[in-house]
């Protein structure tokens, strides 16, 4: 409930986020913690992006994509490829 709250209040323009490589996140002080114990360095490591399960996670988009053939719509090979090159840098 607390990351669709930010969601919703993202898209009513109020909410903050940051840019990563995977897109927008919010912030440790984005998301409402009340009741919660859960510290800003344990947030930053939840939301850390390894790199390794994302090449794999591209590896299995690339084994789909052969499975569709031309039935793959063009949208999520391209997809696919901006993501691979943020994870790159």
């Amino acid at each position: 409930m607390r990351v669709l709250a930010w969601i919703i209040e993202r898209a009513r323009g109020a909410g903050g986020a940051r840019e990563t490589v995977l897109g927008f996140e919010p912030d440790y002080g984005d998301l409402n913690w009340s009741g919660l114990e859960f510290s800003p360095e344990k947030f930053e490591a939840v939301m850390r992006a390894d790199a390794a399960p994302w090449e794999r996670e591209l590896a299995a988009h690339d084994a789909l994509f052969v499975k569709l053939g031309a039935k793959r719509p063009e949208v999520l090979a391209a997809e696919r490829d901006k993501l691979a090159k943020r994870l790159t840098g």
